[in-house]
Order: structure tokens, then C-alpha cells, then sequence
């Protein structure tokens, strides 16, 4: 172990390496060049499903979902009921536990998927879809600093929907709290490893990636200023944070996946309803009212491009066999493969076996069908939707394979870097082997 080593990790929510390539290029981020001038940023692929609880999960274990037992947002039960996984559903040690219990003190704030915290030798905050701050944090002493520099966990989601004025005075709100709280850490410095997580960059790609093309803003310029002073403030927050740090400091900064231009959502378990996999028993509460369908289905979807079917030894309303699950799943692939968008062209980009995709002891609670889309196209799973594509408030979505990686110091990689290649990586400067289960390999 190397008991003088000490890392800054900084995350940044889906912010991309193509769009951080292009804002180092007209100039609008010139402390991220200074930083690519000292380092490499580079390309790196997410996992899948990609989205952030998975993501940022196989970051803190190093681990795929096969092996942590984690695939979304939301989940069900094998009665139909519907939960939000947490860090009681993450089936595997972190790194957070690991470096703890070599005596090492670390600070995670803001990371998904790390409500409830657990115990650490430092400190832990919870990260978005956590239900207050008050409850997130670990040990609660911290609890007084955390408000005192304004530190918030998210945005309203909901309300930031309903009007994009309330959510661009909001977004910098939290921002710039993180970004004290982020200064105000650096300061005390009692830290070994300190991990901030940045979800603002993941949410102006939700709602206000459209402003980061000119040619799509129209006369819209009001919003496009704001998307280019939102993302010098990000590069001012870089600033800060080189001066900061020593040279003897490791500083790795990532995102969890990349993002693209939305065009149409794709309401999945619509689409398997007008090809008979899917009935419903009575209309649906609600959208995610699975407790719904009809034990004549034969599949339904989950966000993001989960596909399970309903085979009669993992769902209580299941009717599948074996050997018509198979064959069940095979047709819908074919057909997946085959579908267009409303204006011709491939919406899949790979459909995928969850034997292809995942490995471990919690595979058989995968979906049975991952599906990457192609950019522009976001899957959903409303049971009350009546459109297989359709549009809303967001315009941008997730990309599996543009999301960026920066280690100071290091320029050229074996391979290309995955994030679950960051847990790995980190106990390494700490002199730590990496456990043999985790996927991820040193960089």
C-alpha cells in the first residue's frame, strides 16, 4: 500500500468527449486544454444498460451489472411491483469499503447509487434519488457544512419539465453550491481520495442539448448563451481545480457516458403491445403499472432498452417455458433489427443477448434483451402511451460510447478505457491489488 498516495476524481455527468473536444476547439474551455496539455482526454465507452445508477455503479465496484446486480432506475419485483434500486440492491463491495478498510479516508459526494450511504472511513453523501440531504449524508456531522455552503443534491426534475426558465436559474443554484463545497474539501485536504460527482452536466444534456448546435437554436439565443456560460463556468470550476492541486495529487476526471441530439422517444412496450407480446389485464394506473399486464404477455420493457420476457420461473405471472422464451426471444430481435424510424433509417444499433452482454452470479435477474439505440433515438416504457414514437420536453439522450477520460500525467492506453476500469485504476495508486472478480483492469 502507498500510505502518501492521494487522487481527486471528479465526475461529470454524460458530459461527452466529442462535445469537449469541440468547446476546447472554439475556445470556450481553454483550462480543460491547459489540462489535456498536461494528460490525455480520451474516448471511453460506458456499460449497459447506459444509464447513470448502472454507470456510475460499476465505476465504484469495478464491476459489470452481472456482478453487482443492478440494471436501471427502476426495477420489478417478481410479483410486479415496481422499486427504485439503491445502494442496499449494490451486491458487491466498493471501493469506498476497500480503501476504508486499509485505514485510507475518503470523501464520495454526490455519486449515483450511494443512497443509503454506507459506512466509510470518511465521509459519504448520496447522490440524486436520494430522498433529502438530511438522510443522505454519512456521518450526519457533515450535515451543517453541507448546508452552510449551500450544497444541493439535484434539481427538480419535474418542475424543470415544466418550465426551462425555472430549470436554468435552478441548475446554476446547484452548481455553484457543488462547486464550493468541491473548493471548501480541496481546502482541508484530510482526505486520501476524494470523488465529486457534477450531475448538472448530465441534466443541461436532458434539457438543453439542442442549444449546443447554432444551427438548431433559431432565433433562440438566449438559451445558446446560457448553455456556452454554463460550460465556462464548468471550465473555471477546472481552473480552480488545477491550481489547487499539487503535483504529487492524482486527478482523473470522467464522464459516465456520452450525449446526442434527441429526436424521438421510442415507447417500447407500445411497440410489443401492437405486435401481441404484450396485453394488458385492465388500463393501467399509470405508466409503470405493471401490475396490469395480462398473463398472456410474453414480454415487456424497462428503461432504458431492457426487454424481459415473461418466463414462468422468474415472474409470478409468467406463462413461458424455456423453449418458447428462446424462441420468443429470437423473434423479437429479428424484429428489432428491422425497425425504422418515422423517417426511414435503423432505430437499433445493437440488440443484444443478455448472455452477450453480462457475467456473474446475478444474471439471471438481466434482462433477457439490451438494446443500444441509434443516436437520436431514446427508449421508454409507458403502458398508457399510445404512439410508438413520440416527443417531450428533453433533448438529449445517453451515448454508450462517447463518454471522456483524464488522467493527468498520462498520455497513450493499451486498449480503450471502460468505466468499470476506473476502480481498478485507483486502488493501484494506492498500492492495492484489485480483488480478481472485478472486470475493470488497471490503466
Amino acid at each position: 500500500m502507498n500510505p502518501a498516495a492521494k487522487a481527486v476524481v471528479i465526475g461529470l455527468d454524460g458530459f461527452s468527449w466529442s462535445l469537449a473536444r469541440r468547446l476546447i476547439a472554439e475556445g470556450l474551455m481553454p483550462n480543460l486544454k491547459a489540462l489535456s496539455g498536461e494528460g490525455e482526454l480520451v474516448q471511453m465507452d460506458s456499460v449497459y444498460p447506459t444509464i447513470s445508477g448502472v454507470a456510475w455503479s460499476a465505476f465504484q465496484t469495478g464491476k459489470n451489472p452481472g456482478k453487482f446486480g443492478v440494471y436501471g432506475f427502476a426495477e420489478l419485483t417478481r410479483e410486479m411491483d415496481l422499486f427504485i434500486p439503491d445502494s442496499t440492491h449494490l451486491r458487491s463491495k466498493t471501493i469506498w469499503e476497500i480503501l476504508s478498510e486499509r485505514g485510507l479516508k475518503v470523501a464520495a459526494i454526490g455519486i449515483p447509487n450511494t443512497y443509503p450511504p454506507r459506512r466509510v472511513n470518511g465521509v459519504l453523501v448520496g447522490g440524486f434519488l436520494s430522498p433529502s440531504l438530511p438522510k443522505a449524508v454519512r456521518p450526519p456531522e457533515f450535515l451543517p457544512e453541507l448546508n452552510r455552503l449551500g450544497y444541493r443534491i439535484d434539481i427538480d426534475p419535474v418542475k424543470a419539465r415544466e418550465s426551462l426558465d425555472h430549470f436554468k436559474v435552478e441548475n446554476l443554484e446547484v452548481f455553484e453550491g457543488r462547486v464550493r463545497t468541491l473548493l471548501y474539501l480541496l481546502e482541508k485536504d484530510w482526505w486520501d481520495l476524494l470523488v465529486f460527482h457534477f450531475m448538472d452536466t448530465d441534466r443541461m444534456g436532458h434539457f438543453m442539448f439542442r442549444y449546443s448546435d447554432p444551427d438548431e437554436t433559431g432565433a433562440d439565443a438566449g438559451n445558446r448563451r446560457y448553455w456556452r456560460d454554463f460550460f465556462s463556468r464548468l471550465d473555471g470550476m477546472l481552473g480552480l481545480l488545477r491550481a489547487r492541486l499539487r503535483d504529487d495529487q492524482a486527478l482523473i476526471f470522467l464522464s459516465d457516458h456520452g450525449f446526442c441530439r434527441l429526436r424521438y422517444e421510442v415507447q417500447l412496450n407500445r411497440w410489443l403491445a401492437d405486435r401481441g407480446y404484450l396485453e394488458l389485464a385492465r388500463p393501467p394506473a399509470h405508466d409503470l403499472d405493471f401490475k396490469a399486464l395480462s398473463p398472456r404477455s410474453r414480454a415487456f420493457s424497462l428503461v432504458p432498452g431492457r426487454i424481459y420476457l415473461l418466463g414462468r420461473e422468474s415472474w409470478e405471472i409468467g406463462r413461458l417455458d424455456p423453449v418458447r422464451a428462446g424462441r420468443t426471444r429470437e423473434e423479437i430481435i429479428a424484429e428489432l433489427e428491422r425497425l425504422e424510424g418515422p423517417a426511414g433509417g435503423k432505430v437499433c444499433r445493437k440488440v443484444m443477448r443478455r448472455e452477450e452482454v453480462f457475467s456473474g452470479p446475478y444474471l439471471s435477474s438481466a434482462p433477457d434483451i439490451v438494446i443500444e439505440p441509434e443516436d437520436g433515438f431514446d427508449f421508454k416504457a409507458g403502458l398508457k402511451q399510445t404512439q410508438v414514437f413520440n416527443t417531450g420536453p428533453l433533448s438529449g439522450m445517453h451515448t454508450f460510447s462517447d463518454a471522456l477520460l483524464y488522467v493527468r500525467g498520462r498520455r497513450g492506453y493499451p486498449r480503450r478505457p471502460s468505466i468499470p476500469d476506473l476502480a481498478p485504476t485507483l486502488l493501484k495508486i494506492f498500492g492495492i491489488e484489485p480483488p480478481p472478480d472485478m472486470d475493470g483492469r488497471p490503466l
